[in-house]
Formats: C-alpha cells, structure tokens, sequence
C-alpha cells in the first residue's frame, strides 16, 4: 500500500509539472505575440484615399502619386552679401535708380543684373535652382560666366566668377557649389564680386522681384 501510495503520488507531482510547464509555454508564446503586435501598432501602411474608398469606382484605392515639392527661385549665395548695383526699374526711386546705372570708360548704360560682394572675399556662388549648364564661358568684360538652363525657360547667368566647377552638359541641383565669386574687368572697382542676372526666354528680367516666387509662376 505504501508504494502504491507513493507512486500516486509521484504520478501527481508528474501532472502538476507538466501543467506548470504547458502554463508557462502558454505565457509566453502569448507574452511574445503580444509584444510582437506592440511593435507593429506604429508601422501600418495606409493608403491616403482609404477613409474616401467608392465601391462604384474601379481606379479606388489606387496608389497615389507622390507630391512633388517645386522649387523657389533662390538668392545664389549663403552668405550676407550685400547689393552693390540694382537691376534698373523705371519705377524705383530716383536713388535706386542712380544706384542701378552701370558706367564704364565714360559710358552710362542701366543695369539688367544685380551684383553682390561679401567683405571682398571670394565666396561660395550657389546653383539659384536646378538645371542644365548651357554655357560656360570667359568674356572680356564679364570674366567667367556660367549659364543654367532649366525646363521653364529660365536661365541664370553667373558672372565675375573664379574656380568654376561645372561644365557644360552637367546637371545642376539647386544649392550645388558652382564656383566663387571673383573679379572682371567691366567692375574692376568692386573687387571680388558675383554677377547675376535672370532671363526668361532671351528676356533679362529682374531677380529681386522673383526671389522666393515658384519658378513655374515666373
């Protein structure tokens, strides 16, 4: 009687371990999932048009297409620099307007660009916004002059340059180093300097009035 007591109750110890261990498998297969399904709460994939689904249209619930950022027009430099002649406008002020006139060897003509200088250091000069150089080139009286042309019909024209970077045929992103602003003979007197100026097809328009202005608007 003694053993067969014994046995049962060895036989009970045997039935309690196997429940503890189907308990704790249990535990943590469903301590696992749980933890699995956390993870997963931030990462689902929803389409933008799924709170709008038609069941009557066949294209619902089709990919939207990416939003496409468009550029601004921007100033072609990162530093301070300050505006040494103003592109010529018959409506500015009678000082601005003194202050947009190019003169050279007694000659006096109005400005169609804007020329910057920064402390008469040679600073960075920034692609204005993205696109293909279509010219490159040393003038007399300009100096070095890169010209890039983008798919709106603009060009900017970069003049007064030093250690230019680009060639022609190379595409150009907006902010991309381009060169740095240098010296030419027509501005001998404002040292190093950078040349700019903005046509809209073969048209010289004036830069300080599209800065910041979505290209495709100019």
């Amino acid at each position: 009687m003694a053993d067969k007591k014994l046995k049962k109750v060895s036989l009970t110890k045997e039935v309690k371990a196997a429940i503890v261990v189907s308990l704790l498998a249990i535990f943590l297969f469903g301590g696992i999932m749980f933890f699995a399904n956390r993870g997963n709460e931030g990462m689902q994939v929803v389409n933008p048009s799924d709170d709008q689904n038609d069941p009557n249209d066949p294209n619902d619930g089709d990919v939207q297409e990416p939003v496409i950022v468009e550029e601004k027009l921007l100033k072609p430099f990162s530093v301070n620099a300050n505006v040494e002649r103003y592109f010529f406008e018959t409506t500015d002020p009678i000082e601005k307007q003194e202050a947009s006139i190019l003169e050279y060897k007694g000659k006096y003509t109005p400005s169609t660009a804007i020329e910057y200088s920064y402390n008469n250091t040679k600073f960075d000069v920034l692609a204005a916004f993205s696109g293909v150089v279509s010219e490159r080139k040393f003038d007399p009286l300009y100096g070095y002059m890169v010209y890039i042309k983008n798919d709106d019909g603009l060009t900017a024209i970069y003049g007064s340059l030093n250690d230019v970077k680009v060639n022609v045929g190379d595409n150009v992103k907006q902010g991309d180093v381009i060169a740095k602003a240098g010296t030419n003979t027509i501005d001998a007197g404002l040292n190093n300097h950078l040349h700019f100026a903005l046509m809209k097809n073969d048209t010289l328009i004036n830069p300080n009035t599209y800065f910041g202005k979505v290209l495709k608007s100019i």
